[in-house]
Order: structure tokens, then sequence, then C-alpha cells
């Protein structure tokens, strides 16, 4: 996740949302989000997506170890050859 702070101060800028965004697609990132920590805009959204993901890649790694555990135990504990 790429995030831009400070977003209150506009005059002050360094990047666009366009470049952050471009930035954001070429490597692949969750999201780009711009907060404010003195205005406390978006601050909220950004904890809550990133202990949301963590949690989705959570339950998606738990998943993934259930079934290889069933498929474990289906082949007597191994691998078929």
């Amino acid at each position: 996740m790429l995030v831009g702070n400070k977003v209150d101060l506009e005059a002050y800028r360094q990047v666009s949302q366009t470049e952050a965004l471009e930035f954001c697609h070429r490597l692949n990132l969750l999201q780009y989000i711009e907060t404010s920590a003195s205005s406390n805009m978006n601050v909220d959204l950004f904890f809550y997506t990133v202990a949301l993901k963590a949690y989705e890649t959570d339950q998606q790694a738990q998943q993934e170890h259930n079934q290889d555990q069933l498929f474990n135990n289906m082949n007597g504990g191994g691998f078929a050859p």
C-alpha cells in the first residue's frame, strides 16, 4: 500500500496523484491512499484497509494449509508417486 501524507498541505505537494497512482500500479501495490493526520482525513480508512488485508491474507494462508493437510491425510501422510 502506498500512502501520501499531509494532503492538507496541497501547496507543498511534491508528487501528483497521477504519479502516485502510476507508481502504485507499476509496483502492483494494493492501493494508493492520501491521508492527513492533522485533519484526520482517511487515517482510519488506511488502518482499516491494512488490517483487513492482513486478515484476508491470514485466512487464505490458513485455508491453503488446511487443504494441504487434507491432501496429505488422503495420501497416508505422504505424496503419491
